[in-house]
């Protein structure tokens, strides 16, 4: 692996990218890796489970300029040097997010090291908020007032919930006297599920609508 200066701090993941053109699924043991600080054993998965050939890099993000680097475990080579990259942005990299470099789709699966683990585990995240049948009119204002709070939108979309998906939503709240209603309510009409990134998100979302947020979702 390219190797940088010590006191440079920087986040460090297990890529994924396939080759549409392999057409066959091959799995590699990741284990080998314990050089890099910390590795688990993620393609070790059933061969039917995908139709393409994945290739998994290690991928590095560094905080203090910007700049990318990715290794290529198989080969055990530098696949990317050490380059600038605008492209990819630090709200961008979250385990789960697709990014594409050079033309390759690549999904975070996983953190490479204890460092990118302990400060993004605990202050990233991701939680779902949802735009209920009576606040249709003011998505726009409930959008605007997301962002500014400070979070990503990464996936927004309306549907409609059938009982069974409402029941498992709000299971937490099954045998109160009010769950009937909201059943009823949330399955009336469409609603909008928006995914949403950013600093203790759960927490901070529970703050924004605990603060009587109007108009209120």
């Amino acid at each position: 692996m390219v190797r940088t200066n010590a006191n440079e701090d920087r986040y460090t993941f297990f890529v994924e990218w396939f080759d549409q053109t392999a057409e066959l699924f091959r799995r590699y043991q990741l284990t080998h890796l314990a050089y890099l600080g910390y590795c688990t054993d993620l393609i070790n998965r059933n061969s039917m489970a995908f139709p393409f050939e994945y290739w998994v890099s290690d991928f590095g993000y560094f905080l203090r300029d910007g700049t990318l680097e990715m290794y290529d475990i198989k080969n055990r080579r530098p696949f990317l040097k050490r380059c600038e990259f605008p492209g990819v942005a630090a709200k961008d990299l979250y385990i789960g997010s697709m990014i594409t470099v050079y033309s390759r789709q690549l999904k975070i699966v996983e953190y490479a090291d204890e460092f990118t683990r302990s400060k993004l585990e605990t202050l990233k995240g991701r939680t779902l908020a949802m735009i209920k049948p009576d606040a249709y009119s003011h998505i726009g204002d409930i959008l605007t007032e997301i962002v500014k709070a400070g979070f990503v939108i990464k996936n927004l979309r309306m549907c409609k919930l059938d009982r069974p998906a409402a029941e498992k939503l709000y299971r937490d709240h099954k045998g109160k006297s009010f769950f009937e209603a909201l059943i009823q309510f949330l399955t009336s009409d469409a609603v909008v599920a928006i995914e949403l990134w950013g600093d203790n998100a759960v927490a901070k979302w529970r703050q924004l609508v605990e603060e009587d947020l109007r108009p209120r979702c």
